[in-house]
């Protein structure tokens, strides 16, 4: 069975999804979505669908060795998104790298760089790599225009390497489910916001472990708000196949158990 399923193409947004039995007798591919007549069937082999698409090509490359030119690998990669430098220049930032939310507006005064790769078949072709654009000031740079260096006392040397920093710290958590404890998270998720801010995929998958360890129900409701706005207006995906069912509803049931019966039913 692992080796049928193994001949199914890859997407990082995949069509179809696996199912095996628990005695391992039976496999089920299901469709995800309606399929056109001759479509190719799709899986994601990695399961990873909050990464950013240069975390992606990074476990493809290492596990699976080929490079990935899928419709969403082709696409921006929203959810690497960090804050712009320029609008919000490094000066004047508390520390030359934190970014402080405005308390009384749902939006931030500055906009997000968002890495837009190079079209497949240039002399550059690569999903990863390609020129950064801002959604506020529309400034365009490249990777290298990112490298800037951080004053002494910060996380890392560069501000493209604060990216990769979050990304450590949430390797540490799959890594040592330990760190997944519900005070662990709570306590990241401050520093992931002012480091890489609150569009970076790292924490949005640190909203997810939190929606999943919560009993509270007002942290419930903020988490899925959180997630469902950021999925469907800034990373284009949809929540039901990024959560999962069971995650959902063991959070509609952690609302209804605290009163929040319309909200629980909303979603």
């Amino acid at each position: 069975l692992p080796l049928l399923a193994s001949l199914v193409a890859h997407s990082c947004a995949p069509n179809a999804s696996r199912l095996v039995d628990p005695a391992g007798r039976s496999l089920e591919l299901l469709a995800r979505r309606d399929l056109k007549s001759g479509e190719m069937l799709t899986l994601d082999y990695l399961a990873a669908q909050l990464w950013s698409r240069r975390e992606r090509q990074s476990s493809l490359r290492d596990s699976k060795c080929f490079e990935c030119f899928c419709e969403r690998c082709r696409a921006p990669d929203w959810e690497g998104a960090m804050v712009c430098p320029l609008c919000w220049p490094l000066a004047q930032r508390e520390a030359g790298f934190t970014v402080v939310p405005s308390p009384n507006s749902k939006e931030p005064p500055h906009g997000f760089v968002v890495e837009h790769p190079v079209a497949k078949g240039s002399s550059h072709a690569s999903s990863v790599g390609g020129e950064w654009a801002c959604t506020l000031c529309t400034k365009r740079m490249k990777g290298r225009d990112l490298e800037i260096p951080l004053p002494e006392g910060t996380p890392a040397t560069t501000y493209l390497g604060l990216a990769r920093y979050a990304e450590d710290l949430v390797r540490a958590g799959l890594e040592d489910p330990g760190c997944l404890e519900l005070h662990h998270v709570r306590a990241l998720a401050a520093p992931l916001a002012l480091v890489v801010g609150e569009r970076h995929w790292t924490y949005k998958w640190l909203t997810v472990q939190l929606l999943k360890l919560t009993g509270d129900p007002q942290e419930v409701e903020r988490c899925l708000r959180e997630l469902f706005d950021w999925m469907e207006t800034w990373a284009f995906l949809e929540p039901i196949r990024i959560l999962g069912a069971k995650t959902l509803m063991d959070a509609a049931d952690k609302l209804a158990e605290g009163g929040k019966w319309q909200i629980a039913s909303n979603q």
